[in-house]
């Protein structure tokens, strides 16, 4: 089988749920999918931790992984959300040992996607009478600056004590379910890994003439779909950009076979 390697979102997320829930259908369709998993304090035994400088760490994590599995021919890479970073780094690294990159749910304008949360979570909190978180979160929104600060780090405090956040993500809520169970133990979500690599994040410059793929949800109300979209000419000089119809940020769960025939078509 063609082995195929996904870089997941977050950070202080995992591949974990994608591990469990797509390992089969890209198996079915030709591929040996492997997924990466960003270092954590939780998973000792992984790429180690460092919080110091997360971002960079979670960089030089990502290209191991891409090193553990090439043999010689290059491979095509997928990333999504966060993990669109770990891709574009290693398509300027190392282009010579990636076929084609597959971007699912661009996210590189971070700030945008904070927003876009706060205010989900705002108007959360009002339709469930929490009224002082949403009193907090509605000072954070009017405080917001488009920068990891510490109003930023309290808005996703807040909504880290949120259990319906997630919900905002997904156009298919049984989906969703489905997903959210495979955050567990050393696999459950790291808010430490969160915090620090956010917190160290920087921009990564050059443009990446790798082949590219790009697939988003029509539905998705977490990225900011026309400023992402504007914005990929600054990091991708050969792409083709495709509206997935029936998903929202997880195109690849919610759509696994249409984004499946993209990835078979292409590759």
């Amino acid at each position: 089988m063609q082995p195929i390697l996904f870089y997941h979102g977050g950070p202080g997320l995992n591949g974990n749920p994608e591990r469990q829930l797509l390992t089969t259908p890209f198996a079915e369709a030709g591929f040996a999918l492997h997924c990466w998993d960003e270092p954590s304090p939780l998973r000792p035994e992984g790429y180690p931790f460092r919080s110091t400088d997360a971002f960079a760490n979670v960089l030089d994590s990502a290209e191991a992984f891409l090193l553990k599995h090439y043999e010689g021919t290059p491979l095509p890479v997928i990333g999504f959300c966060f993990g669109t970073n770990m891709a574009k780094y290693l398509a300027l690294k190392h282009p010579d040992k990636i076929r084609h990159l597959f971007i699912i749910t661009p996210a590189f304008l971070e700030n945008l996607a904070d927003i876009n949360i706060f205010r989900h979570l705002h108007h959360d909190f009002v339709t469930h009478q929490m009224h002082e978180e949403a009193t907090q979160m509605d000072i954070i929104i009017r405080n917001f600056s488009g920068s990891f600060d510490e109003n930023t780090i309290a808005g996703w405090s807040l909504c880290a004590v949120n259990p319906r956040l997630f919900n905002y993500y997904w156009q298919n809520q049984d989906q969703r379910n489905r997903y959210v169970v495979h955050y567990s133990g050393a696999y459950n979500i790291d808010a430490d890994s969160f915090f620090s690599t956010r917190g160290t994040q920087f921009h990564l410059h050059g443009v990446a003439t790798v082949p590219t793929t790009v697939m988003y949800g029509k539905h998705d109300s977490i990225i900011s779909i026309a400023d992402e979209i504007a914005g990929l000419p600054e990091h991708f000089s050969d792409m083709k950009i495709l509206e997935m119809e029936n998903s929202a940020h997880y195109a690849h769960l919610e759509e696994t076979d249409a984004v499946l025939r993209v990835i078979r078509g292409t590759i």
